[in-house]
């Protein structure tokens, strides 16, 4: 998807400013897909993790690359990413049961640390002097 820019001050259009394509947040955000290596019939294949994907995918080519040929069923729909490129994917159930992914319902958040916590924390260290400095 690119940018569109248009005049939108008298249409109930909403500006949105940039949309960037997707090859570019593939290749500058670096954040945006995980990949992790794992082994298949004992070739490591670098499957895209997928949790929006339904299947699982491994390219004619990738195959090619293994010493032992599994049989395989013709598919009729080619299977892409969201770049329209063939790569291996490890989608939603897979990526659970392999244990690359874990849902996650609560984060846990560390008190903050007042000068009181510290002293009963680490009382072994502040030993014959009775105050803390405030900094």
């Amino acid at each position: 998807m690119n940018a569109i820019e248009e005049n939108c001050e008298n249409s109930e259009t909403i500006y949105i400013g940039e949309l960037k394509s997707v090859s570019e947040l593939d290749s500058k955000e670096t954040n945006c897909v995980w990949y992790e290596k794992i082994y298949v019939n004992k070739n490591p294949v670098m499957f895209k993790l997928d949790t929006g994907s339904q299947v699982n995918v491994i390219p004619k080519s990738e195959l090619l690359k293994w010493e032992e040929k599994p049989a395989v069923r013709k598919c009729r729909t080619a299977v892409l990413d969201y770049s329209d490129n063939r790569v291996p994917i490890l989608g939603l159930e897979a990526c659970r049961e392999l244990g690359q992914i874990q849902r996650l319902n609560m984060i846990y958040k560390s008190p903050i640390e007042t000068p009181e916590l510290i002293l009963k924390e680490f009382a072994d260290v502040f030993t014959g002097k009775e105050d803390l400095i405030e900094l």
